[in-house]
């Protein structure tokens, strides 16, 4: 299973949802600039697309797409679904999933106590595994 650091050296513009919680998170990840993210306290069929316009980021723009399959809303999982399949069909690119709680246990294990200090984003820190059409 590649790490995010190693998708994002194929993969140089990556899109990440996270749509699972009652907080919507959007994510590029962009190599040579700094990470931009919007989290917003939105419903998911809406906040992605609001956190997108907030990003100034196009889908058709990314080389591939991240998204957290869970555990969480499946409301929001579903509707994060719904628009990778979408954006799928419009142009093929790889699309990763990741677990949110798997993802948290590995930031806590390999970085101690240093989440604290940074924005609650452990999308960034996330492990990938690469997955066909998004569930």
């Amino acid at each position: 299973m590649p790490s995010l650091r190693q998708l994002h050296a194929r993969c140089p513009r990556l899109l990440i949802l996270d749509a699972a919680s009652l907080v919507v998170q959007v994510g590029w990840l962009e190599i040579g600039r700094t990470p931009a993210w919007v989290a917003l306290e939105e419903e998911a069929g809406s906040g992605l697309f609001r956190a997108l316009d907030e990003l100034g980021k196009r889908p058709r723009d990314a080389d591939a797409f991240g998204f957290c399959e869970g555990p969480g809303s499946i409301l929001g999982i579903r509707s994060a679904a719904v628009a990778l399949t979408t954006w799928q069909a419009l142009r093929e690119r790889p699309s990763f999933a990741y677990r949110s709680l798997v993802a948290r246990r590995h930031n806590r294990t390999t970085r101690g106590n240093a989440h604290r200090r940074r924005p609650p984003s452990n999308l960034a820190r996330a492990h990938a595994r690469r997955v066909g059409t998004p569930r």
